[in-house]
């Protein structure tokens, strides 16, 4: 990426972001990748998308909260950030369940607004552990965090503006669509452009007590993951690229096991306790030879 927004990184914490271990990922992308449309239908915090910007994308995701902000940011981030710099002045335990009350409020009646958005983006920076989580009725009711850690961090306007800036300079669309959607959207794209799909997924839980899975009312199960297998081999079919993450387990090694696989251990970045905050086993899979690319497996 040339010209405006180089310097952009995640503006939320999200379960599952890539941005502590972010090139332990890049260094698998394909060769020519730079020149691919890019194709990122799990976004979250957008990690790998911030660190590659790719000139030409189509990024999803199926939170609306969530794409939003992304919206806002691209559209309004002097605004978004003047509306978060509020929060941050007002910011106390009070202040932060009135304003989880006013956002699912505003989120049941399906209203969108620049201040909406800045609720969001606050409660994930002062929710515990940066853990956004939502009830069976698709409501936010994550705990606030008594630290005061996280609001500085990601309130940040220079970073919003670099992130509106790339976002502009780029051929970028952003969707409020569920993966198994994305494809005609690829397509009326894709006419003269290989295609690369980055797959970052809900992770298959570690153990039984695992909440990774668990951060919305649509927590994944086995029958999810295989109606996956079944996207990548659209994909594979459809002659495009992938390079998709998830923890290493009998379930997802046994599912993938006809695409190149690798093994990799990082460091988890996000759990309800710290002392859970340990080097956990990934798989990365993909339809283009990785193993070539794999190094020595070191702990990051």
């Amino acid at each position: 990426m040339t010209g405006k927004g180089r310097d952009a990184r995640p503006f939320l914490r999200w379960i599952g972001g890539k941005s502590k271990n972010i090139d332990s990922f890049t260094k698998y992308l394909p060769d020519g990748f730079e020149n691919m449309l890019y194709v990122e239908p799990f976004l979250g915090s957008g990690a790998m998308f911030l660190k590659t910007q790719p000139l030409h994308a189509i990024v999803s995701d199926i939170n609306a909260s969530l794409v939003n902000a992304w919206i806002s940011i691209k559209q309004t981030p002097v605004i978004l950030s003047q509306f978060l710099a509020g929060h941050d002045e007002c910011d106390n335990e009070a202040h932060y369940y009135n304003t989880r009350d006013a956002f699912n409020i505003d989120k049941r009646n399906n209203m969108s607004s620049i201040r909406q958005d800045a609720r969001f983006i606050y409660l994930n920076a002062r929710c515990f552990n940066g853990l956004y989580r939502e009830n069976s009725r698709g409501e936010m009711n994550a705990p606030y965090a008594k630290d005061l850690k996280g609001l500085k961090k990601i309130c940040n306007k220079y970073n919003m503006i670099e992130i509106s800036d790339y976002l502009d300079d780029a051929h970028v669309t952003i969707h409020n669509k569920s993966y198994v959607d994305i494809i005609p959207v690829v397509e009326s794209r894709s006419v003269d452009k290989k295609v690369f799909f980055f797959l970052d997924p809900p992770y298959y839980p570690v153990s039984i007590t695992s909440s990774f899975t668990s951060y919305n009312k649509n927590a994944w199960k086995d029958d999810d993951f295989s109606k996956l297998k079944e996207f990548v081999d659209k994909i594979n079919e459809k002659g495009w690229l992938f390079l998709l993450c998830n923890h290493s387990v009998p379930f997802i090694n046994d599912l993938f096991k006809k695409y190149d696989r690798i093994e990799h251990l990082i460091s988890r970045s996000v759990s309800c306790k710290a002392n859970d905050r340990k080097p956990v086993m990934e798989i990365l899979v993909a339809n283009y030879n990785i193993s070539r690319k794999q190094k020595k497996v070191k702990i990051l």
